[in-house]
């Protein structure tokens, strides 16, 4: 105990529960254990409230006040040998100016996603562009314009625009690896802009220059929030469409669609995380998926 009456604890106090816990019952400070979600390990201190300082010696402490100590919790088991336990978020159309608070949410729970970004969208947004691939996330493809009339005028078309998505995210230094190359049609891929023939042709060019192929069983509706009944709030239309389609998914292959340009889902997503791993399940990216998933 220095002059002032603080404790003075090491640097390794911030370490982990296993190791903050005896330092502090040795000196005789008082603390609380709080749990939250985190990417870090089970157990790792997230962050640590007290009353004192700390300096490159440790932490000098008051021991009349409590060490609040806010552990990473326990995560969820791997997914099922069947992979039957494992689901899959996308957004679409970003980034935007939600998709930071997005990626802040996904980091506090440790969830990774898919990102099917707009290259408009990352000349806009690069910085969180290139964020996204730095926090663990697969930044993937929706093309350049997500202009219906145009981008699916042609074959050629739409391919000279997912070539403009891939000029731009190479330029801001966010292109994933090869393998890991995947696309949305903007709208899904089946629609009445394209009929059969030039569906196939458009499948046929994306394989041709690497991209696989995803669309979508579960949604929110976070799109067309518009078309919401009568007197129903946005938020509530939101939870409701996508309980919905999860509880009607007839799929092992659990893929959801959001959208990362809309201020609800933002609010949304950790109701929506919580609902998921209430049930039992477990999140990856579509890099992990080994053969695509569109309507065949």
């Amino acid at each position: 105990m220095d002059a002032y009456g603080s404790v003075h604890l090491p640097a390794g106090l911030a370490d982990t529960g296993d190791t903050a816990v005896p330092l502090l019952e040795e000196a005789g400070v008082p603390y609380e254990i709080q749990f939250c979600y985190s990417v870090q390990p089970a157990g790792d201190v997230v962050y640590m409230d007290y009353a004192g300082y700390g300096d490159e010696e440790g932490y000098y402490v008051n021991p009349a006040v409590p060490v609040t100590l806010t552990l990473s919790g326990h995560k969820r088991e791997t997914a099922a040998p069947d992979g039957t336990n494992m689901v899959y978020l996308t957004f679409d159309d970003g980034p935007s100016a939600y998709t930071e608070q997005i990626l802040d949410t996904l980091g506090l729970y440790g969830v990774p996603a898919t990102f099917f970004t707009l290259g408009k969208s990352v000349e806009k947004y690069p910085e969180t562009a290139k964020r996204i691939t730095e926090d663990g996330h697969l930044l993937a493809s929706h093309g350049t314009t997500h202009e219906y009339q145009s981008i699916y005028a042609d074959t050629a078309s739409l391919l000279a625009d997912v070539q403009r998505w891939q000029n731009i995210v190479t330029t801001v230094g966010a292109l994933p690896q090869s393998p890991d190359l995947c696309f949305r049609f903007p709208g899904g891929s089946v629609s009445s802009y394209f009929g059969a023939a030039q569906r196939q042709s458009m499948i046929d060019g994306l394989h041709g220059m690497g991209f696989r192929i995803f669309d979508w069983n579960i949604l929110t509706n976070d799109g067309v929030l518009f078309q919401r009944p009568e007197g129903m709030d946005s938020r509530t239309y939101w939870k409701q469409t996508f309980i919905e389609t999860w509880e009607n998914c007839a799929y092992d292959t659990r893929i959801i669609l959001m959208h990362d340009n809309v201020a609800e889902t933002e609010e949304l997503l950790p109701w929506l995380l919580q609902y998921v791993i209430d049930r039992g399940y477990t999140f990856g990216t579509l890099a992990q998926l080994e053969s695509e998933y569109y309507m065949k």
